[in-house]
């Protein structure tokens, strides 16, 4: 199976970090990038540096290259693109 992705609705970003509930097959991945309200990636938040999430995992924050603090996007209005290979997502949030 190939890879996939899809891109949310536009959201406000009310908390300082994202926690996702995902699981993998043994080759399979998901990533996460941020966009701006245009779909525009926003810097240091692209699918290129998101940290590949692997296994399986109720509560995992997503990091982008050592970075998981979001606050500096807080209160404004981002998209997410998640791309999926071999896996399946099952919640996210923003968290305090």
């Amino acid at each position: 199976m190939g890879k996939v992705f899809f891109i949310t609705k536009p959201l406000r970003l009310k908390g300082n970090g994202l926690e996702v509930n995902y699981s993998t097959a043994a080759g399979g991945y998901v990533t996460i990038e941020l966009l701006d309200g245009n779909n525009n990636p926003i810097p240091n938040l692209t699918h290129a540096i998101s940290e590949k999430l692997i296994g399986d995992e109720i509560s995992r924050t997503v990091i982008w290259e050592n970075l998981a603090d979001l606050s500096t996007l807080k209160n404004k209005i981002i998209k997410l693109k998640i791309t999926l290979k071999e896996a399946d997502l099952y919640a996210l949030k923003f968290n305090e």
